[in-house]
């Protein structure tokens, strides 16, 4: 049966009673939500990269018998052989320079290390493609093959020094201070590992007689006196 409210209407049509009647009404309690597990995420450890740091390698020369050789362009060498070997191959450094446009034809840069860039100054220049001729050997570089081999020739390893005495060298052998990056650099080398850079049946055996008798090695039998 309809009841009446004290506002005179119909309880379930008057706004005042009918919202504080639904009010009154027990809301059924809703169930507790159970916490999301989340998965704990552990930091993942990551693996040690194979790739090394860079590709230099450095390779120790090894010397030879100490036989009491003495030279004041070469205070670092205390060897007969390692200056005839020298002798060499700046005699063949200087000798490859004349032969630059077949090299220059080869030439190949990986990369701008002390020594492609060197080099291509040098070849540039002998070309006549810019006016320029290196007055060092710019060995900024400390683990460049040349760099290393030109501290043991000089025995020194301060960087003025060293071209200092690099320019003594060229000067008294009467070679461009460009041939002793190549030379150097393969007297450091392995027997049988000479870098050409291109020059094939360069004719350097008088200037190799020269420059043995300079630092006072014995010519090889199989070249001029």
């Amino acid at each position: 049966m309809p009841t009446f409210c004290r506002h005179n209407r119909l309880e379930a049509n008057c706004p005042i009673c009918s919202r504080k009647s639904r009010g009154d009404a027990v809301t059924p309690a809703r169930p507790a939500r159970r916490p999301e597990s989340r998965a704990v995420s552990t930091p993942s450890k990551r693996r040690p990269s194979s790739r090394a740091a860079g590709d230099l390698r450095v390779r120790r020369m090894a010397r030879a018998p100490d036989d009491g050789y003495e030279h004041d362009l070469l205070p670092g060498l205390r060897a007969t052989v390692e200056a005839a070997r020298l002798a060499d191959e700046l005699a063949f450094g200087a000798a490859r320079l004349e032969q630059l446009e077949r090299a220059f034809e080869r030439l190949a840069l990986p990369g701008f290390s002390r020594g492609p860039r060197y080099d291509l100054l040098v070849v540039l220049g002998h070309l006549g493609v810019f006016d320029m001729r290196p007055w060092s050997l710019h060995l900024i570089d400390a683990m460049d093959p040349t760099t290393l081999a030109a501290k043991r020739v000089f025995g020194i390893g301060d960087a003025i020094n060293l071209q200092r005495r690099a320019s003594e060298l060229a000067t008294a052998t009467g070679v461009p201070i460009e041939a002793l990056d190549l030379g150097l650099l393969n007297w450091s080398r392995p027997d049988g590992e000479r870098i050409t850079a291109g020059a094939r049946d360069v004719d350097d055996a008088e200037r190799a007689a020269a420059i043995h008798r300079l630092l006072r090695v014995d010519v090889p039998a199989d070249e001029p006196e």
